[in-house]
């Protein structure tokens, strides 16, 4: 398998803003799927009190490992970034593959499959190539919303035991992103003039999403927080299991009412979770030592829910594997019922369970924040679906006649009058409360009822100037800011338990809804010509499969044949490539997940069946597959070597005498270039090969059509950019 390694950051600049400038796309996403904000909505949201321009983002996994990733889901909308789990182990084997989205979703992954150190630098890589970003003004936005439309928080994510985080490499790790100005300031000298004096925040992020996993003791749980807040003063969110449902609960929903009766949900798996009611008092007590800190402790709902393994996708060792998709979201809704009525308004819940463009909007408006996602952008569309989440969040804001988050809140539901009559009454003393509360029920009411937009905290000043005691309430510092924004987490609360009231009755989280795999056909891939729907591009997190064209030239077919001395051609059939458009696979941004198997109509992987090109002769000779490619462009030659059927061969071709060199470990050929015609052969080497060892010329034929492709193909792609090219480079000549 080959290891995953991250593109140093000026390849990924360079490519970024070739392919931006040249194919109106980055990483492969095109333009048109950039989030483009309708500038009369408001969706910016604050975020343990700080600015983020949306309130959606992919949770940590695997759209959130690589800098490109990170950036995908910028381009998407994303503006609070749940960084992938990291730990101090980071020498994990994960079996593979390990992602299974074709129905509901499956994973047997759970932290980063790169070194710490590697991590911190993926992630300070993406912040700042996001602001590169927005220094370009990529998404076109004007006026005064544009700021507040960019603003973008990263979330770290850690696991999962105290000793692992209170260890020197984990601290070191945090705090690099806490003060990542001297790294910034060295990204800075691999920019060109025009990028070194873009301003970019040396805080990457100050809160941290803690992952407890399966089975962590709860004073584990509590003794991490109080090390999070108190010695690394960071803002703490708890991702929570489903387990807190209880046994009884989970399977009667799963099975009894959701109809899936495949899943099998073991009980050993509740026995060391942590129960709800130990849950709420442990959260109490943190939020306690929180408000100490100055700092902000929320939840998370939920993590993904322990099963047996019944797919025959993993490997048969893996015994147990990870739901996720549309079950999992109404088992982590209920449970945001559940806190709701526990502690009202006052616990900020982030969101993640089988987020997708059709309920995003309705998690919004239970004021879940973020509301994040990952199993829906594995699916065709990836990182492009984000976009979505928001227009419909949009059209939803338009139909209400509400232009920011918090009076979506408010009048999503009809639950905008008992939410400020709870609002006043937090908020004021008693006699002041109780003295507006039926004068602005009223106005309120005429208000609802009025055509036009709606601007509540407009007339929410105008109605406390009217009412409250000779204006001293309107007049107050900050009062209408407090007032309006407790009044839209009240109808967050008030809505929740709508929303989640419906979710019994939808068919679209039933297993009738989720049992049809994708569409396949009878169609063997390899390595040329698929059908080239393309669906392996977007599905692929790390934007490791790519499309390349290769030249319209005839097949080079038959063998040379050493004769010693001397050679011979022997006829042989060879390959045919019937298809201009062909698929690749960058192999080291490939973490053989699987994901692009799920999705692909064919039979076979894509990420194995398809030329699979490595950066570094380093990562060829490492790897073991059958198949694989170095390609290198400089001013004089161009070259590509590797394995074909586990054979290795070379092509190296001479710009100037327009003649290409093509040899197996034994014996090398000079051929006219591109014609293939064969000049001469001759031993390669001290040992000369045997009598009658054959050369076949469709391995020629082959290195010939994807040397060409990936360098001449007008659309960029990671080989291009998989190390310097020099000033007088040019294409391959024709």
């Amino acid at each position: 398998m080959a290891e995953l390694r991250p593109a140093p950051f000026p390849n990924l600049l360079r490519r970024m803003f070739d392919e931006l400038e040249t194919c109106g796309s980055i990483f492969d996403l095109p333009q048109k799927k950039f989030w483009r904000p309708d500038p009369e909505r408001d969706l910016g949201v604050l975020f343990r009190g700080a600015p983020a321009g949306t309130p959606v983002g992919p949770a940590a996994g695997p759209h959130t490992q690589l800098a490109q990733n990170i950036v995908l889901a910028w381009l998407g909308g994303a503006r609070i970034l749940e960084l992938k789990t990291v730990q101090k182990n980071d020498r994990l084997t994960i079996p593979r593959p390990c992602i299974d989205a074709a129905t509901v979703g499956y994973n047997v992954e759970w932290s980063q499959e790169l070194r710490l150190h590697e991590s911190l630098s993926e992630y300070i890589s993406a912040w700042v190539l996001i602001h590169l970003l927005q220094a370009r003004n990529v998404l076109g936005l004007t006026g005064p919303q544009a700021s507040k439309q960019n603003a973008t928080l990263f979330d770290l994510s850690v696991g999962y035991d105290l000793a692992g985080l209170k260890s020197p490499e984990m601290v070191r790790f945090i705090e690099g992103l806490k003060a990542a100005g001297p790294a910034i300031a060295s990204l800075r000298s691999q920019m060109g003039a025009e990028c070194a004096d873009v301003p970019i925040p040396g805080t990457i992020c100050d809160s941290v999403t803690l992952s407890t996993f399966h089975g962590c003791p709860a004073g584990e749980i509590e003794d991490i927080c109080l090390f999070m807040l108190q010695e690394l003063d960071l803002d703490v969110v708890i991702k929570l299991n489903p387990t807190l449902l209880g046994h009884k609960q989970v399977v009667q929903t799963l099975s009894d009412e959701l109809g899936y009766s495949d899943i099998d949900v073991p009980e050993a798996a509740f026995e060391n979770d942590i129960d709800f009611a130990s849950a709420a008092q442990l959260v109490e007590r943190l939020r306690r030592v929180a408000r100490r800190c100055g700092r902000v402790l929320g939840i998370k709902l939920t993590n993904t829910l322990v099963v047996r393994n019944h797919k025959r996708f993993f490997p048969e060792s893996v015994q147990e594997m990870y739901l996720s998709g549309q079950p999992l979201h109404v088992l982590a809704m209920r449970l945001v019922h559940k806190w709701r009525r526990h502690f009202g308004a006052d616990l900020p819940i982030s969101f993640s369970a089988g987020i997708d463009a059709r309920n995003f909007a309705a998690a919004v408006a239970c004021d879940l924040l973020p509301v994040t996602s990952c199993t829906d952008l594995l699916r065709p569309g990836g990182y492009g679906r984000l976009s979505q989440y928001l227009k419909r969040l949009e059209r939803r804001m338009k139909q209400l006649r509400v232009g920011c988050i918090d009076d979506y809140l408010i009048c999503a539901e009809e639950h905008a009058s008992e939410a400020l009559q709870r609002a006043l009454a937090h908020t004021l003393e008693a006699p002041q409360a109780r003295a507006l509360e039926a004068p602005l029920r009223e106005g309120l009411r005429t208000t609802l009822a009025a055509e036009g937009a709606r601007d509540l905290r407009a007339w929410l000043a105008q109605a406390l100037l009217q009412h409250g005691p000779a204006g001293q309430l309107a007049s107050s510092p900050g009062l209408v800011q407090q007032l309006h924004a407790r009044w839209a987490r009240e109808a967050g609360v008030a809505n929740s338990a709508s929303i989640i009231a419906r979710l019994a009755g939808d068919p679209r989280y039933a297993a009738a809804a989720n049992s049809k795999p994708p569409k396949t056909t009878d169609a063997q891939l390899d390595l040329f010509d698929c059908i080239n729907c393309d669906k392996c591009i977007p599905v692929c997190p790390n934007d490791a499969n790519f499309t390349f064209s290769v030249a319209e030239a005839p097949a080079v077919s038959g063998v040379v044949v050493w004769e010693a001395p001397g050679f011979r051609l022997a006829a042989a059939a060879g390959t045919v490539i019937a298809k201009r458009q062909q698929i690749g696979n960058f192999a080291e941004f490939c973490n053989e997940c699987g994901n692009c198997d799920v999705f692909c109509p064919e039979v076979g992987e894509p990420y194995l069946l398809k030329p699979r090109f490595f950066a570094s002769q380093e990562a060829l000779t490492e790897d073991v597959r059958e198949q694989g490619f170095l390609v290198a462009d400089g001013p004089a030659e161009a070259r590509i070597e590797g394995r074909l059927d586990g054979r290795a061969l070379e092509l190296v071709v001479d710009r100037a005498t327009q003649t290409a060199t093509y040899s197996d470990a034994l014996l090398s050929t000079t051929l006219s270039w591109p014609a293939g015609e064969v000049l001469s052969a001759s031993p390669r080497g001290d040992s000369a090969p045997a009598r009658g060892h054959g050369l076949s010329l469709d391995g020629f034929h082959i290195l010939r059509s994807l040397l060409q492709g990936v360098l001449t193909t007008p659309r960029s792609h990671h080989v291009r950019f998989a190390e310097p090219v020099g000033e007088d480079s040019t294409d391959v000549p024709d």
